[in-house]
């Protein structure tokens, strides 16, 4: 013999040996959709947090840059030392470029000459007797291959631009020729 169990849920019926009702069977089935649903939010919404060490290191820093209209400065032809310049013993106002400072700690600017005298010419001529003005100061003589400071515990900047200007003494005895030599500007820690 075979049994056949049935159940018949009327709006106000009976499941079974339970009455149910649609609204309480949508309330259970909200209640249940809403309690997932916290669950799930709840999980989305959960965090972790991660402590990240960053070093970055800045290291000391000091770049010398020169700029000037061509690629060297040019006494010759036009620009040459004329009889009245000879004649007062000098040739002033040399036009000399501009450097460009930037350093983040105190520093030192300092200049020297590859060589003590000029090269080329027909004679020798002493790089002391050339000076150089750095930002509208005083002229500084040159002392051969020995640094020269020019700026002594300037604070730290950023591209600072620097107009040079040079002198050159003339004398008597310079004899004819073109002269050259080759300065080295340094700019480094100040000690």
């Amino acid at each position: 013999m075979q049994k056949t169990m049935s159940a018949t849920i009327h709006k106000s019926g009976t499941v079974g040996n339970r009455t149910c009702s649609y609204a309480n069977l949508l309330r259970r089935i909200l209640f249940a959709s809403v309690a997932a649903l916290m669950i799930f939010a709840t999980s989305a919404v959960a965090s972790d947090t991660e402590n990240v060490d960053v070093s970055i290191e800045i290291p000391t820093i000091f770049v010398l840059g020169w700029s000037v209209p061509g690629t060297s400065i040019d006494l010759t032809g036009a620009n040459a030392v004329t009889a009245a310049e000879f004649t007062a013993g000098y040739k002033d106002g040399i036009s000399g470029g501009t450097l460009s400072l930037t350093a983040n700690d105190v520093f030192d600017l300092t200049v020297k000459a590859v060589s003590d005298t000029f090269l080329g010419g027909s004679g020798t001529k002493p790089v002391s007797e050339m000076m150089v003005r750095i930002g509208g100061g005083s002229y500084i003589p040159l002392s051969g291959t020995s640094e020269v400071t020019l700026i002594n515990g300037n604070p730290p900047t950023s591209g600072d631009n620097r107009d040079l200007a040079y002198r050159i003494d003339l004398l008597a005895d310079d004899t004819p020729g073109v002269y050259q030599t080759t300065l080295i500007y340094t700019i480094k820690a100040h000690i």
